[in-house]
């Protein structure tokens, strides 16, 4: 099965190699390459040009970013473990002083 495929691709290769002679032959026959077909050419490769530098300066951006931070967050674990515990004290406070009246109506 390899071996089809490698030479699948071996006979695909040879013939865009023979090919070559004719397409060089062809566009220097035409050496007429105006304004007319320049500026759609260019038009067409300055897309996808376009779209690869922006990639590659974001991914870029992002490589020099990830090497200014710390880590995955600056905030110590015993920081955040203490606003934690603090902020459960405070809604148990606030849920006992919303079922301490509604007991007393009883």
């Amino acid at each position: 099965m390899v071996r089809d495929v490698a030479a699948g691709a071996r006979s695909r290769a040879t013939d865009l190699i023979e090919l070559l002679p004719l397409i060089v032959d062809r566009v220097s026959a035409s050496q007429e390459m105006t304004m007319q077909t320049l500026i759609p050419s260019l038009a067409l490769l300055a897309c996808p040009v376009g779209m690869g530098l922006m990639m590659w300066f974001m991914a870029k951006g992002m490589r020099n970013d990830s090497s200014r931070s710390e880590g995955p967050s600056t905030t110590p674990v015993g920081h955040l473990r203490e606003e934690h515990r603090r902020l459960g004290a405070e809604i148990d406070r606030l849920e006992s002083q919303q079922r301490g009246p509604v007991a007393k109506r009883a």
